[in-house]
């Protein structure tokens, strides 16, 4: 009912036929860290915190926000992928035709196997950073369904970044009025650790009744 779920959820849109609500506030707090978090259990562990919100009265699943859940509100078009080729030259990392670094001697894939001379490998990312109010105006119940409290939460989106002396790879996240990417492992030096907050996406059945303004909060009817 009313009372303690009014406005901390906001309605994100309609997926499948059924109404997606987001959460306007962190429900829990997720390390990830290094390649096997960025290849297979980030997802995993995002979405198991948001799975107590899944039930048999009102909601069919339960999911972590994504990217592509911002990129609706925002009306954002992500800019097409980079691609860059990375090769070891006398043990010094080159990106493309660029000259080759002149402090970093090994380059790993997101495999971990080291680049070896001469034998190029391409990394390819869309990696953009995204200030919310470029797209939406500040304090608008769009901007405080996604930046309430100011907290800073992931998405369950890959992310990577490609540098003239190596890359990373990551998840994206929210925070600070925009969006970014988190790295988790970094070609120069290894894994990388980062703890944010989670905000569930939950898909309602079909059934269930809502009032109020769109965005603002929810009502059970």
């Amino acid at each position: 009912g009313e009372g303690a779920n009014q406005g901390k959820w906001g309605i994100l849109g309609v997926e499948n036929g059924k109404l997606l609500i987001m959460s306007k506030e962190n429900v829990a707090s997720v390390e990830l860290s290094g390649k096997q978090d960025y290849l297979t259990d980030g997802t995993t562990k995002l979405n198991n915190a948001c799975s107590p919100f899944k039930n048999t009265t009102y909601a069919d699943s339960a999911r972590s926000v994504k990217v592509e859940d911002i990129n609706k509100i925002t009306g954002y078009t992500p800019v097409a992928s980079e691609t860059h080729s990375y090769t070891m030259e006398n043990g010094y990392v080159k990106r493309d035709n660029e000259t080759p670094s002149n402090w970093v001697q090994t380059f790993e894939d997101i495999n971990g196997k080291t680049l070896p001379d001469y034998s190029p490998i391409e990394v390819t990312g869309n990696y953009y950073n995204d200030g919310l109010t470029i797209y939406l105006t500040s304090g608008s119940k769009e901007y405080n369904l996604l930046n309430a409290n100011n907290d800073v939460y992931w998405l369950d989106s890959p992310y990577v970044s490609t540098m003239f002396d190596g890359a990373s790879w990551g998840f994206r996240y929210i925070g600070y009025g925009g969006l970014y990417g988190s790295d988790l492992f970094d070609s120069r030096s290894g894994a990388v650790s980062n703890s944010y907050g989670v905000r569930p996406v939950v898909s309602l059945k079909t059934e269930v009744q809502l009032s109020g303004s769109s965005l603002a909060g929810w009502t059970i009817q």
